[in-house]
This record gives structure tokens, C-alpha cells and sequence, in this order.
């Protein structure tokens, strides 16, 4: 599978597990395809955007105390995987 298609199922997969009446399983499986997507060391958004090389934002809700988490998560990281 081509890793721009996985990108796309894999987030069609993650909208259908984190809907309102989500089962902890379907909780525990969108928190994994989190972790693909933004995560691993070749993350799935970083593969999808070699070739464009647009800059990703995303929109987080945190409390105060998990601010230092996400500038560490903030880090770019970029770089094209072969």
C-alpha cells in the first residue's frame, strides 16, 4: 500500500473509533493510530509531506499541565525517510 493511501485510511479509521459512543477499545485503537500518524520515529504525517514539504500545524487542547508534552511534541521532525 502506497503511504498516501495508508495516510488517508488510517485517518478514516481514527473518525470512525473516536466518535461520541466510542468503546475503550475503540479509545485504546485511535490512540495507537495517533501514535502512527504523529508519533513514530517515521511518522505517517512526515512521509505524506516529503514531497510537498508544506509546514504541518495542528490544533491541541491541553491543560496547564501538559504544556512541556506538547512543545516536545511541537519539535519538527521533518526530515524524509528513504
Amino acid at each position: 500500500m502506497d503511504v498516501d493511501r495508508l495516510f488517508l485510511e488510517t485517518l478514516d479509521d481514527l473518525e470512525t473509533r473516536i466518535r461520541q459512543d466510542a468503546s475503550e477499545y475503540d479509545l485504546l485503537r485511535a490512540a495507537a493510530l495517533l501514535r502512527e500518524l504523529l508519533l513514530d520515529e517515521s511518522r505517517l504525517v512526515d512521509q505524506v509531506n516529503c514531497a510537498p514539504k508544506v509546514a504541518s500545524r495542528f490544533r491541541l487542547h491541553v491543560d496547564a499541565g501538559s504544556r512541556e508534552r506538547v512543545r516536545v511534541l511541537a519539535r519538527s521532525r521533518s526530515e524524509c525517510r528513504g
